[in-house]
């Protein structure tokens, strides 16, 4: 959930970096910040996935997820629908794609502060899974 968490934080980078283009007047960003920022910003969210799917994820955890599936969801559209067609991407819909990542990615971090208490930001190894019990140890063979 660590490499998940800094993966997303990186992408929030890009994200502020794009919402600041946009800002100072420019129609859209450049298509390879765009198209980086969703790339890496999948990554995240695919590590976040393969974390879920090897050793769960707490409520909290889920929730993240599931707003960063609609986080992309508009990043995708503002991409499609506006940045590809050559269209001025509309502030308020970046505004807003921007404003739910950032409390997704709000809602990540609580978790992970709530799952490694003292040890903030990151450092704890992924829990352990269980073995089994050990097998008894074969004799010898005698001569």
């Amino acid at each position: 959930m660590d490499l998940a968490t800094i993966t997303l934080v990186v992408a929030a980078i890009g994200g502020v970096t794009m919402v600041t283009i946009r800002l100072m007047g420019r129609p859209r960003p450049p298509t390879w910040l765009a198209i980086a920022h969703g790339a890496i910003a999948l990554f995240g969210v695919g590590l976040l996935v393969g974390w879920w799917a090897q050793y769960g994820l707490p409520t909290l955890g889920l929730v993240a997820l599931g707003m960063f599936v609609l986080a992309a969801l508009g990043g995708a559209t503002l991409f499609l629908g506006f940045h590809l067609r050559g269209r001025p991407l509309p502030i308020a819909l970046v505004l807003g794609h921007g404003l739910f990542a950032l409390a997704s990615l709000t809602v990540l971090m609580v978790t992970l502060a709530r799952s490694h208490p003292g040890i903030l930001p990151f450092g704890r190894p992924p829990p352990q899974v269980e073995q089994g019990p050990t097998p008894m140890p074969i004799p010898p063979a005698q001569s």
